[in-house]
């Protein structure tokens, strides 16, 4: 279980960031859930959940990997207050070359459930962004289960408030 917020005001403030090949797993059965609420970025952006990010430093890899064997994942992110910098997104859940996959059989295993909502922002209030570059793309697979997305638009004063993007 991770639950974080973030009450940076500085450049970027999430409230979970996983990036350069970051990995959070469980290998023998047991469950993942991430809580993430973003803070006041006052000079850049401000997610609850990043996975992943902007600036890839390995094209055609995975930035970041959440994996459960025989166990569901739950995210929930948050997205915080945005306004400074050229473009500031203020985003729920937020993936870059991400991979968020389970491997179990059974009911009850292998769920993935994402939940995002957007804050404020100059740009981008997304509840939950999905992106890719041009080699990868961000995958969620649930061999033996459901996957639900729930994404809930953002209050920002310029574009993107929608509830779920999906971008490659």
């Amino acid at each position: 279980l991770f639950r974080s917020y973030s009450s940076g005001s500085s450049a970027n403030s999430s409230g979970i960031y996983g990036y350069g090949g970051s990995v959070i797993e469980t290998t023998g059965g047991g469950n993942i859930t991430m809580t993430g609420i973003g803070g006041n970025g006052v000079t850049g952006n401000s997610f609850g959940v990043q996975l992943g990010d902007r600036v890839d430093e390995n094209p055609g890899s995975t930035e970041a990997t959440v994996s459960a064997a025989d166990g569901t994942i739950s995210i929930a992110g948050t997205g915080g207050s945005a306004s400074g910098g050229s473009r500031p997104f203020s985003e729920g859940i937020a993936t870059w070359d991400a991979l968020i996959e389970t491997s179990g059989a059974g009911t009850g295993h292998g769920n993935i459930t994402l939940s995002g909502m957007g804050g404020k922002a100059g740009n981008g209030g997304e509840g939950i962004d999905l992106n890719a570059d041009t080699l990868s793309i961000p995958t969620l697979s649930a061999a033996d289960g459901n996957i639900s997305v729930t994404g809930t638009a953002g209050n920002s004063v310029g574009s993107g408030n929608v509830g779920i993007a999906n971008n490659a």
